[in-house]
């Protein structure tokens, strides 16, 4: 057996039971289960997981029965989010997220830093490629400073071309680790400052 070719499969059936009708079509930034983390945006909780935007939820303060909503791209605005955001001291939400896995190889390596007020309002966004080939996995982990928001673009690679076959997360040792360091209020397609850290 091919190694990756009963995910694949999985795949191109959920595709073709959508396509023929048979269970709703879901836009790929809306199919995932969002079960990794939760997270107060704006005064509202949401389920968060890398390859989606959030899923609003409400849990009743009384009874405490959890209520299920919908994914939130915030106008189209975010269309991927982070399940590993950061909120400073005034509520604003800042997260890094890797490429939208429902478009082209291009979309896919396009990662996105943004932030979102204690409102529930995208204050400011970017987008931004992390290097040659296949774009980070994730961009699980973050800091944030007063000034700057910091990303690490790490040596674990995904490549949507090695679905089917090994590799699609792949340890590349010719990459150096490196931090990615963008003002807070970064916005149109600033591309961060890269520190190369010295080892894979």
């Amino acid at each position: 057996t091919v190694a990756g070719l009963p995910v694949a499969k999985k795949f191109a059936y959920q595709a073709l039971l959508q396509r023929s009708g048979r269970v709703p079509a879901l836009a790929p930034n809306k199919a995932q289960n969002p079960s990794t983390a939760t997270q107060l945006i704006g005064g509202a909780l949401y389920a968060c997981v890398e390859v989606n935007c959030p899923f609003r939820i409400w849990v009743d303060p009384t009874t405490g029965v959890v209520s299920s909503g919908e994914h939130d791209d915030f106008g189209g605005q975010i269309p991927v989010f982070s399940a590993h955001s950061r909120v400073d001291p005034d509520g604003v939400v800042n997260y890094f997220a890797k490429g939208y896995r429902g478009g082209s190889t291009e979309q896919l390596a396009l990662n996105s830093y943004g932030r979102i007020g204690p409102d529930g309002k995208v204050m400011n966004r970017t987008q931004f490629l992390a290097g040659e080939g296949a774009p980070p996995a994730f961009l699980h982990d973050m800091f944030v400073t007063a000034s700057h928001s910091i990303c690490v673009d790490h040596t674990l690679r995904a490549d949507a071309t090695k679905m089917v076959t090994t590799g699609y997360f792949e340890f590349d040792r010719s990459r150096n680790v490196r931090l990615g360091v963008l003002p807070r209020d970064a916005s149109g397609q600033m591309q961060p400052d890269w520190y190369d850290l010295g080892l894979p």
